[in-house]
Protein backbone atom coordinates (compact mmCIF):
# COMPACT_ATOMS: atom_id res chain seq x y z
CA UNK A 1 0.00 0.00 0.00
CA UNK A 2 1.33 3.43 -0.98
CA UNK A 3 1.80 5.91 1.87
CA UNK A 4 0.50 9.33 0.87
CA UNK A 5 2.86 12.28 1.32
CA UNK A 6 1.12 15.62 0.72
CA UNK A 7 4.35 17.60 0.35
CA UNK A 8 5.71 15.17 -2.23
CA UNK A 9 2.38 14.94 -4.10
CA UNK A 10 2.26 18.70 -4.65
CA UNK A 11 6.00 19.43 -4.74
CA UNK A 12 5.93 20.28 -8.46
CA UNK A 13 3.82 23.39 -7.88
CA UNK A 14 6.57 24.87 -5.71
CA UNK A 15 8.30 27.54 -7.73
CA UNK A 16 5.05 28.97 -8.98
CA UNK A 17 3.73 28.78 -5.42
CA UNK A 18 5.78 29.18 -2.24
CA UNK A 19 5.76 26.61 0.55
CA UNK A 20 3.85 29.08 2.75
CA UNK A 21 1.25 29.56 0.01
CA UNK A 22 0.95 25.81 -0.43
CA UNK A 23 0.23 25.48 3.28
CA UNK A 24 -2.45 28.17 2.94
CA UNK A 25 -4.09 26.29 0.05
CA UNK A 26 -4.02 23.08 2.04
CA UNK A 27 -5.84 24.80 4.90
CA UNK A 28 -8.36 26.60 2.66
CA UNK A 29 -11.99 25.54 2.32
CA UNK A 30 -13.80 26.07 -0.98
CA UNK A 31 -17.56 25.73 -1.45
CA UNK A 32 -18.66 24.53 -4.89
CA UNK A 33 -22.32 24.16 -5.88
CA UNK A 34 -22.95 21.82 -8.80
CA UNK A 35 -20.75 18.81 -9.61
CA UNK A 36 -21.72 18.42 -13.26
CA UNK A 37 -20.23 20.18 -16.29
CA UNK A 38 -17.87 22.68 -14.71
CA UNK A 39 -18.32 22.15 -10.97
CA UNK A 40 -16.82 18.68 -10.86
CA UNK A 41 -13.96 19.77 -13.07
CA UNK A 42 -13.30 22.74 -10.78
CA UNK A 43 -13.17 20.47 -7.74
CA UNK A 44 -10.69 18.07 -9.33
CA UNK A 45 -8.49 20.89 -10.63
CA UNK A 46 -8.40 22.55 -7.20
CA UNK A 47 -7.62 19.23 -5.56
CA UNK A 48 -4.60 18.96 -7.87
CA UNK A 49 -3.61 22.51 -6.91
CA UNK A 50 -3.46 21.28 -3.31
CA UNK A 51 -6.63 22.77 -1.82
CA UNK A 52 -7.37 20.65 1.23
CA UNK A 53 -10.99 21.29 2.22
CA UNK A 54 -14.15 21.21 0.13
CA UNK A 55 -17.88 21.62 0.54
CA UNK A 56 -19.61 20.26 -2.55
CA UNK A 57 -23.32 20.22 -3.35
CA UNK A 58 -25.33 18.31 -5.97
CA UNK A 59 -28.49 16.19 -5.83
CA UNK A 60 -28.16 14.72 -9.32
CA UNK A 61 -26.79 11.47 -10.75
CA UNK A 62 -24.59 10.92 -13.79
CA UNK A 63 -26.44 10.08 -17.02
CA UNK A 64 -25.29 9.08 -20.49
CA UNK A 65 -25.70 12.59 -21.95
CA UNK A 66 -23.13 13.86 -19.40
CA UNK A 67 -20.27 11.81 -20.88
CA UNK A 68 -19.19 14.42 -23.45
CA UNK A 69 -18.11 16.98 -20.86
CA UNK A 70 -18.45 16.01 -17.19
CA UNK A 71 -15.24 14.88 -15.52
CA UNK A 72 -16.95 12.34 -13.29
CA UNK A 73 -19.07 10.78 -16.04
CA UNK A 74 -17.84 7.32 -17.03
CA UNK A 75 -19.71 4.19 -18.01
CA UNK A 76 -18.86 2.89 -14.55
CA UNK A 77 -20.39 5.93 -12.79
CA UNK A 78 -23.68 6.22 -14.68
CA UNK A 79 -26.55 6.27 -12.22
CA UNK A 80 -24.29 7.23 -9.32
CA UNK A 81 -24.60 10.51 -7.33
CA UNK A 82 -22.37 13.18 -8.83
CA UNK A 83 -21.24 14.61 -5.50
CA UNK A 84 -20.19 11.21 -4.14
CA UNK A 85 -18.27 10.36 -7.32
CA UNK A 86 -16.40 13.68 -7.23
CA UNK A 87 -15.69 13.27 -3.51
CA UNK A 88 -14.09 9.90 -4.20
CA UNK A 89 -12.03 11.38 -7.05
CA UNK A 90 -10.77 14.17 -4.76
CA UNK A 91 -9.80 11.64 -2.10
CA UNK A 92 -8.07 9.51 -4.72
CA UNK A 93 -5.88 12.54 -5.46
CA UNK A 94 -5.44 13.64 -1.84
CA UNK A 95 -6.54 11.13 0.82
CA UNK A 96 -6.00 13.78 3.52
CA UNK A 97 -8.55 16.16 1.98
CA UNK A 98 -11.71 16.95 3.91
CA UNK A 99 -14.79 16.78 1.68
CA UNK A 100 -18.25 17.59 2.99
CA UNK A 101 -21.08 16.53 0.68
CA UNK A 102 -24.48 18.23 0.45
CA UNK A 103 -26.41 15.45 -1.25
CA UNK A 104 -29.64 17.44 -1.50
CA UNK A 105 -27.87 20.18 -3.45
CA UNK A 106 -28.48 23.80 -2.51
CA UNK A 107 -31.74 24.43 -0.68
CA UNK A 108 -32.83 27.47 1.28
CA UNK A 109 -32.12 26.01 4.71
CA UNK A 110 -28.55 24.83 4.03
CA UNK A 111 -26.96 27.87 2.37
CA UNK A 112 -25.44 29.21 5.61
CA UNK A 113 -23.98 25.82 6.53
CA UNK A 114 -22.67 25.38 2.98
CA UNK A 115 -20.78 28.70 3.11
CA UNK A 116 -19.67 28.55 6.74
CA UNK A 117 -15.89 28.51 7.07
CA UNK A 118 -15.30 28.87 3.32
CA UNK A 119 -12.66 31.15 1.88
CA UNK A 120 -14.44 31.33 -1.48
CA UNK A 121 -17.61 30.25 -3.28
CA UNK A 122 -17.42 28.80 -6.77
CA UNK A 123 -20.47 28.58 -9.00
CA UNK A 124 -20.87 25.29 -10.83
CA UNK A 125 -24.65 25.33 -10.99
CA UNK A 126 -26.57 24.56 -14.14
CA UNK A 127 -27.76 27.63 -16.06
CA UNK A 128 -31.34 26.77 -15.12
CA UNK A 129 -30.76 26.71 -11.33
CA UNK A 130 -31.29 30.45 -11.10
CA UNK A 131 -33.08 30.61 -7.73
CA UNK A 132 -30.34 28.60 -6.01
CA UNK A 133 -27.71 30.72 -7.73
CA UNK A 134 -29.30 33.93 -6.45
CA UNK A 135 -29.49 32.58 -2.91
CA UNK A 136 -25.87 31.48 -2.67
CA UNK A 137 -24.35 34.56 -4.31
CA UNK A 138 -26.50 36.88 -2.20
CA UNK A 139 -25.53 35.17 1.04
CA UNK A 140 -21.85 34.97 0.10
CA UNK A 141 -21.87 38.72 -0.56
CA UNK A 142 -23.54 39.37 2.81
CA UNK A 143 -20.86 37.27 4.52
CA UNK A 144 -18.00 38.97 2.67
CA UNK A 145 -16.98 35.76 0.87
CA UNK A 146 -15.47 36.19 -2.63
CA UNK A 147 -17.55 34.38 -5.25
CA UNK A 148 -16.86 33.61 -8.89
CA UNK A 149 -18.84 32.33 -11.84
CA UNK A 150 -17.13 31.16 -15.03
CA UNK A 151 -19.46 30.01 -17.79
CA UNK A 152 -18.24 27.62 -20.49
CA UNK A 153 -19.42 29.27 -23.69
CA UNK A 154 -18.66 27.51 -26.95
CA UNK A 155 -14.96 26.66 -26.93
CA UNK A 156 -14.18 29.37 -24.39
CA UNK A 157 -15.34 30.93 -21.16
CA UNK A 158 -16.79 34.06 -19.59
CA UNK A 159 -15.77 35.15 -16.09
CA UNK A 160 -17.39 37.43 -13.52
CA UNK A 161 -15.89 37.85 -10.02
CA UNK A 162 -17.91 39.16 -7.09
CA UNK A 163 -15.66 40.61 -4.41
CA UNK A 164 -16.54 42.13 -1.03
CA UNK A 165 -17.49 45.83 -1.23
CA UNK A 166 -17.70 45.72 -5.04
CA UNK A 167 -20.74 45.26 -7.30
CA UNK A 168 -22.99 42.41 -6.15
CA UNK A 169 -24.52 39.56 -8.14
CA UNK A 170 -27.95 41.18 -7.70
CA UNK A 171 -26.83 44.52 -9.10
CA UNK A 172 -24.83 43.03 -11.95
CA UNK A 173 -27.43 40.59 -13.27
CA UNK A 174 -30.63 42.19 -11.95
CA UNK A 175 -32.35 38.82 -11.66
CA UNK A 176 -34.02 39.87 -8.41
CA UNK A 177 -36.17 42.37 -10.32
CA UNK A 178 -37.88 39.53 -12.18
CA UNK A 179 -40.41 37.10 -10.72
CA UNK A 180 -40.62 34.87 -13.80
CA UNK A 181 -37.96 32.13 -13.83
CA UNK A 182 -37.45 32.40 -17.59
CA UNK A 183 -36.84 36.14 -17.32
CA UNK A 184 -34.39 35.62 -14.47
CA UNK A 185 -32.52 33.09 -16.57
CA UNK A 186 -32.40 35.49 -19.52
CA UNK A 187 -30.92 38.21 -17.28
CA UNK A 188 -28.17 35.83 -16.17
CA UNK A 189 -27.45 34.61 -19.69
CA UNK A 190 -27.23 38.16 -21.03
CA UNK A 191 -24.86 39.24 -18.27
CA UNK A 192 -22.55 36.33 -19.05
CA UNK A 193 -22.60 36.77 -22.82
CA UNK A 194 -23.03 40.51 -23.31
CA UNK A 195 -19.89 40.90 -25.42
CA UNK A 196 -19.35 37.28 -26.47
CA UNK A 197 -19.01 36.31 -30.14
CA UNK A 198 -19.50 32.56 -29.73
CA UNK A 199 -22.63 32.42 -31.88
CA UNK A 200 -20.42 33.14 -34.89
CA UNK A 201 -19.40 29.50 -35.01
CA UNK A 202 -22.44 27.60 -33.77
CA UNK A 203 -23.65 25.41 -36.63
CA UNK A 204 -27.18 24.67 -35.38
CA UNK A 205 -28.83 27.39 -33.31
CA UNK A 206 -31.90 25.21 -32.81
CA UNK A 207 -29.82 23.12 -30.41
CA UNK A 208 -30.18 26.02 -27.96
CA UNK A 209 -33.52 25.23 -26.35
CA UNK A 210 -34.19 27.15 -23.15
CA UNK A 211 -37.74 25.84 -22.90
CA UNK A 212 -36.57 22.22 -22.75
CA UNK A 213 -33.47 23.17 -20.72
CA UNK A 214 -31.14 21.85 -23.39
CA UNK A 215 -27.90 23.52 -24.46
CA UNK A 216 -24.99 22.30 -26.62
CA UNK A 217 -21.60 21.99 -24.94
CA UNK A 218 -17.95 21.32 -25.77
CA UNK A 219 -15.28 19.77 -23.57
CA UNK A 220 -12.85 22.52 -24.62
CA UNK A 221 -15.26 25.08 -23.15
CA UNK A 222 -15.35 23.14 -19.86
CA UNK A 223 -11.56 22.92 -19.78
CA UNK A 224 -11.20 26.60 -20.65
CA UNK A 225 -13.55 27.54 -17.82
CA UNK A 226 -11.69 25.22 -15.45
CA UNK A 227 -8.31 26.75 -16.24
CA UNK A 228 -9.68 30.25 -15.71
CA UNK A 229 -11.53 29.36 -12.50
CA UNK A 230 -8.50 27.61 -11.01
CA UNK A 231 -6.39 30.67 -11.76
CA UNK A 232 -8.95 33.04 -10.24
CA UNK A 233 -9.01 30.95 -7.05
CA UNK A 234 -5.20 30.91 -7.05
CA UNK A 235 -5.09 34.71 -7.27
CA UNK A 236 -7.88 35.44 -4.80
CA UNK A 237 -6.80 32.99 -2.09
CA UNK A 238 -3.11 33.90 -2.31
CA UNK A 239 -3.84 37.61 -2.76
CA UNK A 240 -1.59 38.10 -5.75
CA UNK A 241 -2.18 38.79 -9.41
CA UNK A 242 -4.81 41.21 -10.66
CA UNK A 243 -8.45 40.27 -10.13
CA UNK A 244 -11.15 42.13 -12.07
CA UNK A 245 -14.40 42.27 -10.05
CA UNK A 246 -17.87 42.93 -11.43
CA UNK A 247 -18.89 44.93 -13.37
CA UNK A 248 -15.87 43.64 -15.31
CA UNK A 249 -16.55 40.64 -17.55
CA UNK A 250 -13.68 38.68 -19.07
CA UNK A 251 -14.24 36.74 -22.31
CA UNK A 252 -11.74 34.19 -23.58
CA UNK A 253 -12.40 32.19 -26.75
CA UNK A 254 -9.55 30.11 -28.21
CA UNK A 255 -11.65 29.19 -31.25
CA UNK A 256 -11.83 32.86 -32.23
CA UNK A 257 -8.34 33.62 -30.84
CA UNK A 258 -10.07 36.31 -28.80
CA UNK A 259 -9.58 37.78 -25.34
CA UNK A 260 -11.71 40.72 -24.25
CA UNK A 261 -12.16 42.42 -20.89
CA UNK A 262 -15.24 44.65 -20.69
CA UNK A 263 -16.41 47.08 -18.03
CA UNK A 264 -20.22 46.90 -17.95
CA UNK A 265 -21.02 50.30 -16.47
CA UNK A 266 -24.07 50.08 -14.14
CA UNK A 267 -24.27 46.31 -14.61
CA UNK A 268 -27.86 45.26 -15.30
CA UNK A 269 -28.85 48.92 -15.75
CA UNK A 270 -26.39 49.37 -18.60
CA UNK A 271 -28.26 50.52 -21.75
CA UNK A 272 -26.77 47.73 -23.90
CA UNK A 273 -27.77 45.17 -21.27
CA UNK A 274 -31.34 46.53 -21.23
CA UNK A 275 -31.59 46.51 -25.03
CA UNK A 276 -30.44 42.90 -25.29
CA UNK A 277 -32.75 41.94 -22.45
CA UNK A 278 -35.72 43.53 -24.21
CA UNK A 279 -35.14 41.69 -27.49
CA UNK A 280 -34.29 38.39 -25.76
CA UNK A 281 -37.54 38.49 -23.80
CA UNK A 282 -39.49 39.46 -26.91
CA UNK A 283 -37.99 36.58 -28.90
CA UNK A 284 -38.34 33.98 -26.16
CA UNK A 285 -41.88 34.79 -25.11
CA UNK A 286 -43.03 35.10 -28.71
CA UNK A 287 -41.99 31.49 -29.30
CA UNK A 288 -43.00 30.34 -25.82
CA UNK A 289 -46.20 32.18 -24.82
Amino acid sequence: MVTFDYDMAFSRVVGWITLAEQALLRDSCISIAGMGGVGGSYAISLARLGVGKFKIADFDIFETHNVNRQIGAFISTLGKPKAEVIKNMILDINPTAIVEVYEKGIVQDNVDSFLEGSMMYIDGLDLFCIIEREQVFRRAYELGIPATTVAPVGAGSVTVNFMPNKMSFDDFFGTYRESDLQKKMICFAIGMTLNSKHLKYICDSEAINLKDKSLPSLICGIQSATAVMTTEVFKILLNRGQVFPAPYVVNYDPYLNRYKRSYIFLGSKNPWFLIKKYFANKLFFKDNP
